[in-house]
This record gives C-alpha cells, sequence and structure tokens, in this order.
C-alpha cells in the first residue's frame, strides 16, 4: 500500500510517465502491486533548498508497508527521478521513508492487516 508524495519548486508539467515511473519504483524494487500504489506530484510550489528560492530540490514522502532493506535503493533511484524529471539538484533531494503498520493501513475500506 505504498503513498509516494513529491513536493517541488519545479516548474513542470506533471505527466503520466512520470507518475508510472514513480509508481513503477515500488513494483519493482519493493515487490508491490501496482493497483495498491499511490503517487501525488505537486509542482511549482514556494520551497526554499539552501538559502534560495533558485535552487531546484524535491521532498518526497515516501509510505509503505514495510521496505526491508530496500531503502538505499529506493533514496537512489527517488534521487535520480527528481533529477531527470524535475532538474533538480542532488543535494536538494529530501527523502523521508515512513514504515507504517498494516494494521494501521486501510485499502477499499478494510485494514491491511
Amino acid at each position: 500500500m505504498p503513498f509516494i508524495v513529491v513536493n517541488t519548486n519545479a516548474d513542470v508539467k506533471v505527466s503520466e510517465d512520470m507518475l508510472n515511473d514513480f509508481s513503477n519504483l515500488a513494483v519493482e524494487v519493493l515487490g508491490k502491486q501496482k493497483n495498491y500504489i499511490s503517487v501525488m506530484i505537486n509542482t511549482k510550489q514556494k520551497m526554499l533548498f539552501g538559502d534560495s528560492l533558485q535552487n531546484i530540490g524535491a521532498l518526497i514522502e515516501f509510505k509503505s508497508i514495510g521496505f526491508g532493506d530496500k531503502c538505499p535503493i529506493l533514496a537512489e533511484k527517488l534521487k535520480n527521478l527528481a533529477v531527470n524529471y524535475f532538474d533538480a539538484q542532488g543535494l536538494f533531494v529530501g527523502i523521508e521513508f515512513v514504515d507504517m503498520s498494516a494494521q494501521n493501513v486501510s485499502h477499499d475500506g478494510k485494514l491491511m492487516g
């Protein structure tokens, strides 16, 4: 049940390919089913990275039930997507991984655990 939320100050249009590439990370790296993954990308946000509004970056929140030892792989791949899609500077790509308890996550009105 991964939820991926990306906030960026990049002035880009969110495309279906972009959304799918972020979603496919959970499929490829975590083995999650595509129909359980949600992705939201917010562009053109007022954000300060370093000491300037001109620095392009992204703040990414990735929530899932279990990551195992995959966070380092996900971190690199998420950073690369932000660099490629938003022209973000790697230094300004922050990622938070949140391991959710299955008993606190619902899909289709049913708890996952």
